[in-house]
């Protein structure tokens, strides 16, 4: 675990590096998946661009609704013992991935309608770069001791350091579902990127097929993790939530994508 490099006095996080580099490297990557729409590479870049913004405030907003109740239960401690700085650390200080997918799309959604570029076309192209950052983001989680596992003892166990962000993080070994959930996101941007090419699918199919593959995908590795910050609900978690709402979301995009190809 290293979840920060030092230049320096200047200390980096690992994750924010990880995700800039890997946001900006698949941004350029899904770039030349415009000439199959007939979209110059540039305006793509904006879009990106866009998507970042909205990544951000999303991943932000729903860390704070996943946060806000265990807020609100523990109030009085909170309030007594922490200072304003530790307060916003408390409610802002992580990202929820679905959150984050959400702002994207509604920033890429955003852009479409200021500049006149057609959405199922732009979301087409976009879609690869979810799971390629993703992919690495999670790499990140592992380097930072986030997003970790349920206890397991078995191949591949892994044992993390002590963590004071995590103090619970050490005391067993650990499924590393952060890696897991890597592996199976660049698979995934593999596939995308590769139909997206040969295919140039209508009406944002790529990114139908993404909510249904990554619903499932996010749905039963949530069985593997072992931090509770996710928030829980009748004993599925929040994210598991919104992979059931996802999932049909999905069908439904492919479905009427199919309906567009048939009257072109």
């Amino acid at each position: 675990m290293q979840p920060y490099i030092y230049i320096g006095d200047l200390e980096l996080p690992v994750y924010g590096i990880i995700i800039f580099i890997s946001y900006i490297a698949g941004l350029f990557i899904c770039s030349s998946l415009g000439k199959q729409y007939g979209i110059n590479g540039k305006y793509i870049l904006c879009s990106g661009t866009f998507a970042a913004a909205g990544l951000l405030i999303g991943a932000k907003v729903l860390y704070m609704a996943t946060k806000l109740p265990s807020f609100i239960m523990d109030y009085d401690r909170l309030i007594s013992q922490y200072n304003i700085s530790q307060k916003l650390s408390y409610l802002f200080g992580g990202y929820v991935f679905y959150g984050g997918l959400i702002g994207a799309v509604m920033g890429i959604l955003i852009f479409c309608k200021a500049f006149g570029f057609d959405k199922g076309s732009m979301l087409n192209i976009l879609t690869p770069l979810i799971p390629f950052a993703h992919s690495f983001g999670r790499i990140g989680c592992f380097f930072g001791g986030c997003c970790y596992g349920i206890e397991y003892h078995g191949f591949m166990a892994v044992s993390f350091p002590y963590n004071p962000l995590s103090p619970e993080l050490n005391l067993v070994p650990r499924f590393p579902v952060q890696l897991a959930e890597a592996f199976l996101n660049f698979m995934l941007f593999i596939f995308l990127f590769i139909y997206t090419k040969k295919k140039a699918p209508a009406c944002g199919r790529s990114f139908g097929i993404y909510l249904v593959c990554y619903s499932i995908i996010r749905f039963f590795l949530e069985f593997l993790r072992g931090d509770i910050v996710r928030g829980m609900l009748l004993g599925l978690s929040t994210s598991q939530w919104i992979s059931v709402i996802l999932f049909p979301i999905g069908l439904t995009i492919i479905q009427l994508a199919k309906k567009a190809d048939a009257k072109m």
